[in-house]
Order: structure tokens, then C-alpha cells, then sequence
């Protein structure tokens, strides 16, 4: 069997995903935990952080989260939450630009800046 060079990078069982959820239950999931999505990333809204930002981290783990579920290990929201909520702590501590507050430049000075960045050891 002769491989190509693409084969030779990427062999074909590398690049297939094993998902445990096929696309029409990951949609179906997908489309009824919506609300549980939105809902979580409205608890991470800080000043700096755009909230549609957030939301589509939050529907973006709430993607991941339908394609992946295992029904035998817990129920879907639990899973999906813990999902989302690992996401945007990830999303929200990699923030490497000043927020843009549009029409009020003193409000920066309210905003306060990420722990790694006072110098504070976690």
C-alpha cells in the first residue's frame, strides 16, 4: 500500500474523532440545554468582558460537551455545566487585551486587572 504524504503527517486513524454522541443527538442536546448555556455564561459577566463573548464560549462548550457525553457516567446537565463553567474560567483568564469601553474612557480605571497580572501568586 503506498501512503501519501498526507497520509504520512495525519494517518487516517488520527484524524478521525471518536465522539460518543452521533450529530443528530449532539443537535438535539445541543438545542434543549441552550438556555443552561446562556444562563451560565450570564453568571461570568465581569466589566470588561463582552457578554456575547461569553455566550458564545458558553454555547461553544455546550457543543463539545453534547458531542462528547457519556450517558453512563451522569446526566447531561451536570456534564454540560461543568463543561461551560471549565470553558469560560479558561476564556476569561486568557483575556491578553484591555477591554474596549466605548464612550466612558475613566471606566477603565473601575476595571481591575486579572490576578496573574497585580503580581498576586495563586
Amino acid at each position: 500500500m503506498k501512503l501519501h504524504l498526507y497520509h504520512a503527517i495525519n494517518p487516517p486513524d488520527l484524524m478521525k474523532q471518536n465522539f460518543t454522541q452521533t450529530t443528530e443527538e449532539a443537535d438535539r442536546l445541543f438545542h434543549e440545554n441552550m438556555a443552561l448555556a446562556i444562563r451560565i455564561s450570564g453568571d461570568f459577566c465581569e466589566p470588561g468582558y463582552d457578554r456575547d463573548d461569553l455566550k458564545q464560549e458558553a454555547l461553544i462548550a455546550l457543543w463539545d460537551a453534547a458531542r462528547w457525553w457519556k450517558p453512563s457516567v451522569r446526566a447531561f446537565n451536570i456534564w454540560a455545566g461543568l463543561c461551560i463553567r471549565k470553558r469560560l474560567r479558561r476564556h476569561m483568564g486568557r483575556r491578553v487585551h484591555a477591554p474596549l469601553i466605548q464612550g466612558n474612557p475613566k471606566a477603565m480605571a473601575n476595571i481591575v486587572a486579572p490576578r496573574r497580572n497585580r503580581g498576586l501568586t495563586v
